[in-house]
């Protein structure tokens, strides 16, 4: 048996190779994720009517951040190997958030908060009509429409991929929005928390989509093609270093309002008049793609991270009008693990 395999991996290394994605009547797909991230306050400045003031020193805060879940596809329906009708059960769904903070000038923070969602053990239809996917629920199945909102059908796999036939070390350009697509996979699932609080506010921010303007490069190269377990499989690495420019002035003008208690004596609320963050990832990762039925087997990336907050301001306070710049710099690892197992019928 072994001259027949030798005999196939010679000839894969030495041919073209097409990694289109495909779909066949009747195959389960199982995804399961794992995303994990922290971030530490590197740095704090403001710059009060011209004048640059340096931040509090002896400052600590950590943000830790973990989701994880199972999603099973079902193709119902293919049309020349397109997906067109397919049911996905939301096996398993959850998301963690925690925040310490040490302040010396302040009070301290050591919280922790879970999210949960009405879409775990549900299962949604999502029907293509044209190049986009319509939700809803199947039919003999009850479930609140709300949760059908921002809901995202399709994974970005394809989009890791050559559009045309590839050679071994071969390499090709990724967009980089893709990653924050990866990032926002399976689009708002409805992870929310009981609790009210500010932590409620940050889970609601990390878990909701990635929108902003991208840039930088992303890059993949077929490492190699080899047969694993019985299936012809490619090694394609990826390089990552990329930005995500976001405007989050209306989520922080929303935070300000919610908190106008905790201003100082004789100070009237703030003018927001801008907050950006500006996030910068560069890493590296594997995917592992099935050749013959491609299809996704796994794609791990490991990044690193450095993101800066700048918030311009006015306010009044003890009859002064102070116009304020603050930056905040943020540093952290970020890190993705997705598995598929298939079956067909």
């Amino acid at each position: 048996m072994k001259a027949p395999i030798l005999l196939c991996v010679a000839l894969l290394s030495g041919h073209s190779h097409d990694l289109a994605p495909k779909h066949e009547q009747g195959q389960v797909r199982r995804t399961s994720y794992s995303f994990e991230a922290r971030r530490s306050l590197t740095g704090r400045s403001s710059i009060v009517n011209g004048e640059e003031h340096p931040g509090r020193e002896g400052v600590r805060q950590e943000q830790t951040y973990s989701a994880k879940g199972v999603l099973v596809d079902r193709t119902v329906r293919v049309d020349d190997s397109t997906l067109m009708v397919f049911d996905r059960e939301y096996e398993e769904l959850e998301l963690n958030l925690s925040v310490e903070v040490d302040d010396p000038f302040g009070a301290d923070t050591d919280e922790e908060v879970s999210g949960e969602s009405d879409l775990e053990g549900a299962t949604v239809r999502f029907t293509r009509e044209d190049d986009e996917f319509a939700a809803e629920f199947p039919e003999g199945e009850a479930g609140d429409e709300e949760l059908l909102d921002g809901l995202t059908a399709e994974f970005p796999w394809a989009d890791y991929l050559p559009e045309e036939d590839v050679d071994e070390k071969d390499g090709w350009e990724i967009a980089p929005e893709v990653l924050f697509r990866t990032f926002d996979l399976g689009g708002d699932m409805s992870l929310r928390t009981d609790d009210e609080g500010p932590l409620d506010s940050a889970m609601k921010e990390v878990s909701a989509d990635s929108d902003g303007d991208y840039g930088g490069d992303m890059s993949a190269t077929l490492v190699s093609v080899s047969e694993v377990d019985g299936r012809v499989q490619a090694e394609i690495s990826i390089e990552v270093d990329v930005f995500l420019l976001q405007d989050r002035t209306e989520i922080t003008r929303a935070q300000m309002a919610e908190e106008p208690d905790d201003l100082p004596e004789g100070m009237a609320v703030p003018e927001l008049h801008s907050m950006e963050e500006e996030t910068l990832y560069e890493g590296e990762g594997t995917l592992i793609w099935d050749v013959e039925g491609g299809y996704l087997v796994s794609l791990e990336l490991e990044l690193e991270f450095e993101a800066t907050q700048t918030l311009q301001l006015s306010l009044e306070l003890a009859g002064q009008s102070l116009e304020i710049e603050r930056i905040t710099t943020f540093e952290g690892d970020r890190s993705i693990s997705i598995e598929v197992e298939v079956e067909s019928n």
